[in-house]
């Protein structure tokens, strides 16, 4: 493994000390850093000044210059406007909050789960008589179907098989014998 340059350690730990501050940083960096800042006064120190120079910045709000808009809409550039509603809002805590998304995701998972193990179907008993009965019924459906299919059966072989098939098939075959008789 490459050692890093104590040079490197720093601008690193700086960078990630200012990314705590600004709120961007990861959950492990935030836990690290607080870390760190709790065993050194340095760290604390420093984090506290860019927490509070952070605070200032998001405190301030966005300008522009009158003249750069004016410049804009003279070289027929639109000028976006942002428009406010809770779908952006709702998707900008989404894309910007993981801890807000994630905490959706769970209870969305928990709300799935606990509405199918509370609605799960009831298993219904049924009595002996209930049952005999549904073999009674079905016994019958199948005599039914046995029936259908045994008459089905007797027209396909007596009428269909001998009439359509068998009956041109000989006439055929007495056809040829004749012609064969011939020569």
């Amino acid at each position: 493994m490459k050692q890093k340059k104590s040079f490197e350690n720093n601008n690193e730990l700086k960078r990630k000390i200012i990314s705590v501050a600004y709120g961007d940083a990861n959950p492990l960096d935030k836990i690290y850093i607080y870390w760190l800042a709790r065993r050194n006064h340095a760290i604390k120190a420093e984090l506290n000044n860019y927490q509070r120079t952070a605070q200032a910045v998001h405190s301030l709000e966005e300008e522009c210059p009158e003249e750069l808009l004016i410049n804009l809409k003279l070289q027929n550039v639109p000028i976006p406007r942002t428009k406010s509603s809770i779908a952006t809002d709702f998707i900008s805590i989404l894309v910007n909050k993981p801890v807000a998304s994630a905490f959706v995701a769970i209870t969305l998972i928990v709300a799935v789960a606990f509405s199918v193990i509370l609605n799960r179907p009831v298993q219904k008993n049924y009595t002996s008589q209930e049952v005999q009965r549904a073999n009674e019924q079905a016994s019958y459906a199948i005599q039914l179907i046995g029936n259908i299919l045994n008459e089905t059966t007797e027209k396909l072989e007596k009428e269909i098989l001998k009439e359509h098939v068998a009956k041109p098939i000989d006439q055929g075959i007495e056809i040829v014998n004749k012609l064969l008789k011939k020569e």
